[in-house]
């Protein structure tokens, strides 16, 4: 049997205060629904910067709902990656930091890599995401590998 894994990092280290970062350990779980107000509120200030997050996500909300980055400290700035995967609520979440932080971080990137436990064709690869405060762009392995592949193909005058 093969595991697959997905890991990345998040660059530049960003300035985050204690609750964005306690934040950033939150699910869905944590907050409580309001059912006649139809939303997600909270009680410390971290529940409630996350249930701002899920209030300004318009993709699926369930109770799986997280995110999964692990944090580390580094010079009064804050050191973001993730061992598991980096969804869309997790890159929504960025843009959400980003519109918080000093405009001198125009963007963040998040670099990332597939693996796999055994030699699979399907089991490499990566990507990259650049998160700017109006726009995520998007480009992984296969699509480079993919445009890259046409590219050639015109130039040889193949169609």
């Amino acid at each position: 049997m093969a595991d697959y894994y997905t890991q990345g990092t998040v660059a530049p280290l960003l300035p985050l205060n204690d609750h964005t970062v306690a934040a950033l350990n939150l699910s869905i779980e944590d907050l409580i629904y309001i059912e006649d107000e139809d939303r997600y509120c909270g009680r410390s200030v971290a529940e409630a910067i996350f249930a701002d997050w899920v209030a300004t996500w318009d993709g699926e909300v369930d109770e799986f709902l997280s995110v999964s980055f692990s944090v580390e400290g580094v010079d009064g700035k804050t050191y973001l990656y993730f061992d598991e995967s980096c969804g869309d609520f997790e890159l929504h979440v960025l843009q959400e930091i980003l519109k918080g932080v000093p405009e001198d971080i125009p963007f963040i990137v998040v670099e990332y890599a597939n693996t796999c436990s055994k030699m699979r064709q399907d089991g490499f690869g990566g990507g990259a995401f650049i998160i700017t405060r109006d726009k995520i762009h998007r480009m992984n392995t296969s699509q480079w590998i993919d445009e890259t592949l046409e590219r050639l193909k015109k130039a040889k005058g193949e169609e």
